[in-house]
């Protein structure tokens, strides 16, 4: 019985913090990757959605509303790649819950979930010893929480369908340098 060693990120092409999520899409140029794309309009989201049609991966994009997703999808399928859609608020646990079955629904598969959503509101900001348990866990749910239960359904369907895959996830630079009145983000 061999043991199997598990590579680095950099081992595997992936370049440091963030990563480089083009290098991901390219691991499997000889098919199309259906993509679990959690984004925020506009900015590093809109980048990898992207790069990722770019590599002729099939998108998934989720958003909070439906114009958000909606000019998502006009964006990857002028890139000549399907995108699906999905509206919703994944700081709702039952929600986020469901969001890895959904898009199987949509896409058949999952090879590549990014999360790029996140951040605190400017309400929100206060000095730590000021912070309510209800805005920690609005943080928490924003930043945290939807994150590990789409890795975590995205995982069980990976090792179940028997193809692997990756997750991405994006942090802010906060995690390296802390912003004043941000106690529950960094």
């Amino acid at each position: 019985h061999q043991q199997r060693a598990i590579r680095s990120p950099r081992e595997k092409g992936i370049d440091g913090v963030g990563g480089r999520p083009h290098e991901v899409a390219r691991r499997r140029p000889s098919r199309r990757t259906s993509v679990g794309q959690l984004l925020d309009r506009g900015g590093l989201g809109s980048a990898v959605s992207r790069i990722l049609a770019g590599a002729g991966a099939s998108l998934v994009a989720v958003d909070q509303n439906e114009e958000l997703v909606a000019a998502t999808k006009s964006e990857a399928e002028g890139l000549g790649v399907t995108c699906e859609t999905i509206a919703a608020n994944l700081m709702d646990a039952d929600v986020a819950a469901a969001l890895v079955g959904q898009a199987l629904a949509l896409a058949g598969r999952v090879d590549i979930v990014v999360n790029v959503a996140g951040g605190t509101r400017f309400s929100q900001w206060s000095p730590i010893e000021e912070t309510s348990d209800e805005v920690l866990r609005d943080v928490m749910a924003l930043n945290l929480n939807y994150v590990f239960r789409v890795c975590a359904d995205a995982a069980r369907h990976m090792i179940a369908a028997g193809h692997g895959g990756s997750m991405v996830n994006f942090a802010s630079i906060a995690a390296m340098h802390s912003a004043p009145f941000h106690g529950p983000y960094g």
